[in-house]
């Protein structure tokens, strides 16, 4: 196992915990949602990897839509369509 330490609440944890959002740069999901806006973290999602969104907690994303009045799609169905768009756009790469 590969641990890393997750660059706002400083704990070490496993790699498969984390998302990289930089080079050598890890923080937890719900560290880096429970600091975005509505739009800036839905802009932060699309911009992810195909990889990345498909290690994409549903439920933590589903509390952080929650907590900011979302009235759309259920986090499972947006990370999906979310997911959808990025295969689109990385294989025009």
């Amino acid at each position: 196992m590969e641990y890393r330490i997750c660059r706002l609440c400083e704990s070490s944890d496993e790699v498969r915990h984390l998302v990289q959002y930089a080079v050598r740069s890890f923080v937890h999901w719900k560290c880096y949602l429970n600091r975005k806006s509505l739009e800036d973290g839905l802009a932060w999602l699309r911009g992810l990897h195909s990889h990345q969104l498909r290690n994409a907690p549903v439920l933590i994303v589903q509390e952080w839509l929650d907590a900011r009045g979302w009235e759309g799609d259920r986090s499972l169905e947006l990370l999906l369509q979310m997911l959808k768009d990025v295969d689109q756009r990385e294989a025009k790469l």
